[in-house]
Formats: C-alpha cells, structure tokens, sequence
C-alpha cells in the first residue's frame, strides 16, 4: 500500500537547539504533506512503480453487502476502518467506490472475518473505504497497518484478545470476564468496560489506554517507549523498561512492580 512519501535530505547535526528545531520542521512537513491524502488511497500489490494499469476510483460510492457469518473474530489491515455493531445476527457490509470494490476481499477462515486488498489490487481511491460489520459475539481483533477498527456498540462476552501493530488502532467498549491487549509498531488500543482480569503488553512506542476498563486484577508490561493505562481495584503486577510508563487507577491494596532502563510504574494521581 502506498499512501504518500517525502524524502528528506540528511542534515547534519550542528547543535542541539537548531537539531530540536530541524526536527520539529520536518515532522511539521510531513503532516502537512499527508493531510490532504486523508481520504486517499494508492493500493499496488503488483510493481510499486507501474501505473499503466492502475483504476482511477470513479467517485460512485456504493453499499455492497457480502453473505458471510459463523465469525467471532475480525482481522483488517491495511487503512480499512472498519466499524462493529453486536446483533443479533451476522452482517457485512462494504462501502467503496463502484469500480472497486471487487479489489476487496472478505472471507472467513477458522472463525475469523479477514478484510484486506486483493492480490492484483492496483488502484487509486478518492472517497475512504468502509467495512460495517455486525456480529453477535466478539472474541478478538487483529488490526494491523494503519487500518482502524471502531466499536460503535458495547459488547459483551467471556474472553475478549485485542492485537494491534504497524499505526492501527482499536476503539472498543466490552464487559466480560478477561481482556487480553497486545499492541507494538506504533499501535493504539483504546478499551472501556469492565472485567476480572486484564493483562496488557505494549512495545515500541505502542500506546494501551485501558484506564476506562475497570478490573479486579491487572498485569501490564511495557517496553521500548510504549505506555499503558489500566485500572486495578484489587492486584497490579506491572514491569516497564526502556522508558516505557504504566500508569493505573483504581487504588489496588497490592502493587508490585518492576522497573528497569529508564521505565516508569506509576499511579495515574502523580504527577
């Protein structure tokens, strides 16, 4: 998937004050530079370069719905986002340009609904590409490349896994029994609700804010700049290392912790 790129000449450090300032420049740049394709997308499975080929998005934005069910598990990469309803029953459903929608492919294997880009997909998009998916249980998210992954309902269940990497996000509200976050490369896992046990392991500068899931007992491990938030009324077993930062909630009687390199466990209150 290409969606934007900027090259920036090497720059030699000549202090800190003008590399701070370099740094901020450039950043600011690429933002402005990618702003604009927010609603585009560059999708080439085959050469990256070879644009003979490629379909131009027609701009007539249709609704086409797709017979699947048996899922308890949703799996998209790849700049989709995708948005989840709990129901009754099972619906999927693809919001795209008209000429392309056959490029999208969903397919459930072993339990679990896969969205992402054909193999010979090559085009470009000029409206954003949505997937609504509703399902009566949700047992885990796998969010991967930038995709995003919205829960606009709450749900409900037993076990509840969320795997996020490479800039994705998951926005979910769920109460149950056990809530396993996984999140790296960037990744962003926003959870609310309720449990008895959450364990969250975040890395390389990942971000888990479970603060707003309230838990009996919690275990949180992070590295590599990364940071979580959870919220422990009972027992907190946490470890940070390589500047990355628990910080928890809930008051819990029973606080252990482990800190190495720079990292950080500590209460949400301190400042």
């Amino acid at each position: 998937m290409l969606t934007g790129a900027t090259h920036c000449p090497y720059i030699r450090p000549y202090g800190a004050k003008q590399n701070k300032t370099m740094k901020i420049i450039i950043t600011s740049l690429f933002i402005l530079l990618l702003t604009p394709l927010a609603a585009q997308m560059e999708v080439n499975n085959g050469s990256w370069f070879n644009k003979r080929d490629r379909v131009q998005g027609n701009g007539d934005l249709v609704t086409q719905s797709r017979n699947l069910d048996g899922f308890t598990g949703v799996s998209a990469c790849c700049s989709f986002r995708v948005e989840l309803t709990e129901s009754g029953s099972f619906d999927v459903r693809v919001e795209a340009e008209s000429n392309l929608q056959d490029f999208i492919e969903t397919k459930v294997i072993n339990g679990t609904l896969h969205i992402k880009f054909s193999d010979d997909a090559n085009f470009k998009s000029t409206e954003d590409i949505r997937v609504f998916v509703s399902l009566p249980r949700l047992e885990s998210i796998d969010a991967s490349s930038s995709s995003r992954v919205i829960g606009k309902t709450p749900f409900s269940g037993e076990d509840l896994s969320l795997d996020v990497s490479s800039s994705a996000l998951i926005d979910l509200q769920f109460t149950g029994k056990r809530v396993d976050l996984d999140a790296s490369s960037s990744g962003q896992i926003m959870v609310k609700g309720s449990a008895s046990r959450v364990t969250a392991d975040a890395s390389s500068a990942s971000s888990i804010d479970a603060g707003g899931l309230e838990a009996d007992d919690a275990v949180a491990n992070v590295s590599s700049a990364a940071s979580v938030a959870v919220h422990a009324r009972n027992t907190l077993r946490a470890d940070a290392s390589s500047a990355g930062v628990v910080r928890y909630s809930g008051n819990p009687s029973d606080v252990v912790s482990d800190t190495s390199s720079a990292g950080r466990v500590r209460s949400a209150h301190e400042q």
